[in-house]
């Protein structure tokens, strides 16, 4: 009896301790297995799943191996644990890893704790200076994403260095992080942002574009501290200048019309005025799309003055390299002409159209006259369509009057529609190849409705059109009559740019038209 109970119960004890070494869930088990090379791989993940937080220790010395493939799992699994302690710990070692893996893991598992540890958000902003080309790149990119002002002076020193040999692509990001945060002590910075073309090592890549966009987003702030720059007052920006002798006057100039033109208002028409007669063509050039992009209306009668300047000095002109510069101004002038919209400025591009050849070395240049037409069609109302009938009646050249064929069929629309509303809206249904055109004509018609019926045909139609004409023009369209209570609407089109793929090089336009309209 005594030899059958000894029996059963050194059974029951094979069974327990089976159970024991066997059990999936042990955390004895688990733990023990970190030390074996061949399980360490199934154990990390495991402790992490089971959240067994006897294994941190453990996984806390796997993490300073910093081997490529255990330290991040080791990692993961101490965030997984949810012990603060540990996890912190686990942060700061894998923040300062060699491996990209452990350390943008560690940067970005802060980036998504919902209220992060002062500590671990100090992290962050020190990790800005790290050795390490990508930790300092997931760095940056979370002080934007999550609005850490205090970053703002380790950004700047990022954004403007130029000389120890840093990767441009980091001056770029530094730069979108410092629009993203919003601090107005970076607009001088991102100013001179602006004129960053490439590194110390010579590759490029550019802040202009990141640059712009932050400017714009700023507003008013930013356009104060432009306008100071351009008066000479910006201390600071003298001292860039003079740090970067190679950066040309002129190209310091077009730039700032580029951004005159994305945040000015008609209060800039001083400085424009004074930027249209400068010694540059391109810059005069950017001076004058400024002034279309803004709207400045009262600079029409100066814009037709210049404009007959050219005509003189074209029709002069012996160098060849200079011809085509005052040719491509002159058509620029009407370009901006036709879309400031002024009776007085129609009139003069549809004389230029109708009359404006010019006689160069004997020979019939229609060049101006051709761009003037094209120019006005997409902006000109119903009183304008029998001028285009006669302008293409009388042309007797085939391939000039095939082009003035496609601008009377654009005026078409407006003499079926004239100043009907809804109209112009039932054209932007017509989804035919050949019918872009008139989509686009009934978009900037629509500029003359300011109703809320137009609007909404805009942003539901025009804007998500597959044709980036029809975008461009409802973007013009929204620019003057759209208002801060149309910026829901507009971030409903964000938001679908964002997952269409032909609205992909749209994005910034849009972004850029929501910035415009919260500074109104």
């Amino acid at each position: 009896m005594k030899r059958t109970r000894y029996f059963i119960i050194l059974s029951l004890l094979f069974i327990i301790v089976g159970c024991s070494k066997s059990d999936p869930n042990d955390p004895k088990t688990w733990i023990s297995k970190l030390d074996n090379p061949k399980t360490r791989a199934e154990a990390i993940s495991k402790v992490g799943e089971l959240k067994i937080v006897g294994a941190a220790d453990k996984l806390i010395e796997i993490l300073k191996e910093d081997d490529k493939d255990s330290a991040p799992k080791a990692l993961r699994s101490l965030i997984q644990m949810e012990n603060e302690e540990k996890m912190i710990e686990a942060i700061k070692i894998g923040v300062n890893s060699k491996n990209r893996s452990a350390s943008t893991l560690a940067i970005n598992t802060i980036k998504s704790l919902k209220n992060p540890n002062p500590k671990l958000v100090q992290l962050i902003i020190d990790s800005i200076d790290a050795t390490e080309i990508f930790t300092k790149e997931a760095a940056i990119l979370a002080t934007g994403e999550m609005k850490i002002k205090d970053a703002t002076p380790a950004l700047i020193k990022v954004a403007e260095n130029m000389s120890d040999g840093q990767h441009i692509i980091l001056n770029k990001q530094a730069v979108v992080a410092l629009g993203q945060l919003g601090d107005i002590k970076a607009i001088p910075t991102l100013i001179k942002a602006l004129f960053i073309i490439k590194d110390s090592k010579g590759n490029k890549g550019g802040t202009f574009a990141v640059a712009r966009d932050a400017l714009v987003a700023f507003g008013k702030p930013a356009l104060d501290v432009l306008k100071e720059t351009i008066d000479g007052k910006n201390e600071d920006f003298k001292n860039f200048q003079k740090s970067n002798p190679k950066l040309k006057q002129s190209d310091i100039d077009f730039n700032f019309m580029v951004m005159l033109g994305e945040m000015g208002s008609e209060a800039e028409w001083d400085i424009l005025q004074k930027f249209i007669l400068h010694s540059d063509s391109e810059v005069r050039v950017r001076a004058q799309a400024a002034i279309g992009s803004i709207n400045i209306t009262k600079a029409v009668p100066v814009l037709i003055k210049r404009y007959n300047q050219l005509k003189g000095m074209i029709i002069k002109e012996k160098d060849e390299a200079e011809l085509p510069k005052l040719v491509n101004e002159a058509t620029n002038i009407n370009r901006m002409l036709a879309s400031l919209s002024t009776p007085e400025a129609h009139k003069h591009v549809m004389k230029e159209a109708l009359t404006g050849d010019l006689k160069i070395d004997g020979e019939t240049f229609p060049d101006l006259r051709v761009d003037a037409a094209q120019s006005l069609s997409n902006f000109a109302g119903p009183e304008f369509y029998k001028d285009y009938q006669q302008l293409w009646a009388k042309e007797k050249d085939v391939d000039l009057k095939a082009t003035f064929e496609v601008t009377l069929k654009i005026m078409e629309l407006t003499n079926e529609c004239k100043n009907d509303a809804n109209c112009y809206i039932k054209a932007l249904d017509r989804d035919k190849k050949d019918d872009t055109i008139a989509r686009q004509k009934a978009t900037y018609s629509l500029v003359n409705f300011n109703t809320p019926e137009a609007k909404k045909a805009i942003f539901e139609k025009s804007m998500i059109d597959k044709d980036p004409g029809v975008i461009a023009a409802s973007v013009y369209v929204i620019e003057r009559i759209g208002t801060k209570d149309d910026i829901k609407e507009l971030d409903k089109v964000i938001e679908i740019a964002e997952k269409k793929s032909h609205l992909k090089k749209s994005r910034s336009l849009f972004n850029k038209l929501k910035s415009k309209l919260e500074a109104k």
